[in-house]
């Protein structure tokens, strides 16, 4: 393993996307909640996993292994249509075009991971992290996917899934989550073939972001 150092912040980038909630002759109302993760007794989960963190990382503690919450969304399904990886998922649907992006963005959170994944507290954010997101994309995405604009889903991953996860990593010190990295944990959970929401259908919505890998 090699000596982490605190590094050095990257810009977050904008999302800008405007528009009606509205797809065709159907008018449907969707509530975009942006909440931070909190536990049951009202703190926020993720700040006193992060404070945990440092003190492991000061202390330099090992983890010994992979927590099973965070094996279970390392371990790669089997792909319902066939269709592996996420070349092939954007070209089935015509978006090759934005595989390089996807790819490096995806990259970007995997490298993080294999980084982080020595800390048994980090271990467990990445886990909290990858929960929520596919939960998110299975209540909160993937049922309009098919009734609502693209710029207006892809505003409703942004509301839902990107920029919780950044507002959320605001506490941790020890590494930081933009735009990219975010987006990372998105591909790379679709990469991973994940049932119950992330469909291997991949871009049901026909925007880059709404890739998904199963139902």
């Amino acid at each position: 393993m090699s000596t982490h150092n605190h590094p050095t912040n990257t810009d977050q980038s904008s999302s800008q996307v405007g528009g009606d909630q509205v797809g065709g002759n159907k008018t449907s109302v969707v509530e975009i909640h942006n909440h931070p993760l909190t536990d049951l007794g009202g703190y926020n989960a993720l700040e006193k996993l992060a404070n945990k963190l440092t003190e492991e990382w000061l202390g330099g503690e090992i983890a010994d292994d992979i927590i099973e919450s965070l094996s279970y969304y390392k371990r790669r399904r089997t792909a319902k249509d066939g269709i592996v990886g996420l070349w092939a998922k954007l070209d089935k649907v015509d978006r090759f075009d934005y595989f390089e992006e996807a790819l490096d963005q995806k990259v970007l959170f995997a490298a993080l991971l294999e980084e982080w994944s020595y800390y048994a507290s980090a271990q467990e954010i990445f886990a909290h992290l990858l929960s929520r997101i596919k939960r998110k994309h299975k209540t909160k995405i993937f049922p309009y996917i098919k009734d609502l604009p693209k710029h207006v889903i892809d505003d409703m991953v942004d509301k839902n899934i990107i920029e919780p996860v950044i507002t959320d990593c605001g506490a941790v010190q020890e590494f930081h989550v933009n735009y990219d990295i975010a987006l990372g944990m998105y591909y790379w959970l679709a990469d991973q073939c994940f049932k119950g929401g992330m469909n291997d259908t991949a871009l049901l919505s026909g925007r880059l972001r709404s890739l998904s890998c199963g139902v």
